[in-house]
């Protein structure tokens, strides 16, 4: 990887002066990631082919995983340098059933299909947990890649309900800024504020199900189509 640069001004001898500087830290050691994956599948068919079923089991390891590392402000540079910071777990089943009728002159089927998947980080290389922020301005902490958890899980604070009078604000643990219809957030290490010790990991972005489905169908020169698909 190598280092970037960008344009800047100087102040030089009184006067401005125009140069570059560097936005972005190299790692000469950067290397491709690892993947290893396992299938073990079935596939069957059932009267003369009117009924076919597919199962997919599969397990798939990444190693030496890409990531920016954490680099402290001190360092001047905005761009975090990408390293092999750990190892990922996929693992999961994938379905597939159908049924088809091609005799006579209505013909159709059907055909439907599932996948269950898990995703874990199950090392760290770099020893601490990798934040993903909002591009605004705040850079509030919207997601962390932590071993034990899947990757980019969102972090936040678990809601409790809504405030409903300046009473409830005030028996609640001191919550900054708070007034009647805003979120009434839960003190989860039970400290009597609630701040960013509160924060644990809600949930991921991956899917844990996702599904298809498919209609078609023809009548003398007629046809029809029909697809779902969900998460």
């Amino acid at each position: 990887e190598a280092t970037l640069i960008t344009s800047a001004n100087y102040p030089f001898a009184g006067t401005v002066q125009g140069g570059v500087t560097q936005t972005s830290l190299p790692n000469p050691d950067l290397r491709w990631e690892l993947s290893r994956q396992t299938n073990i599948g079935l596939d069957a068919s059932f009267l003369n082919g009117k009924i076919q079923f597919t199962a997919d089991y599969f397990i798939k390891k990444t190693e030496n995983m890409i990531l920016a590392a954490p680099i402290p402000g001190s360092t001047g540079v905005s761009e975090a340098p990408l390293v092999n910071a750990g190892d990922v777990l996929n693992r999961g089943i994938e379905l597939s059933l159908g049924y088809q009728k091609a005799e006579g002159v209505f013909h159709y089927s059907v055909n439907a299909n599932g996948t269950f998947i898990k995703n874990k980080v199950t090392s760290l290389g770099i020893g601490v947990p990798i934040e993903g922020r909002f591009p605004d301005a705040d850079g509030a902490v919207v997601t962390v890649t932590e071993k034990g958890y899947a990757i980019g899980s969102f972090i936040g604070y678990v809601t409790d309900g809504i405030f409903q009078t300046q009473e409830e604000i005030d028996k609640h643990a001191t919550q900054p800024g708070a007034t009647p219809g805003d979120i009434r957030f839960k003190d989860l290490n039970n400290d009597g504020v609630i701040n960013g010790k509160d924060e644990t990991i809600l949930g991921n972005p991956i899917p844990e199900f996702s599904y298809g489905l498919s209609l078609n169908a023809d009548y003398k020169g007629f046809d029809i189509s029909i697809f779902g698909q969900g998460i």
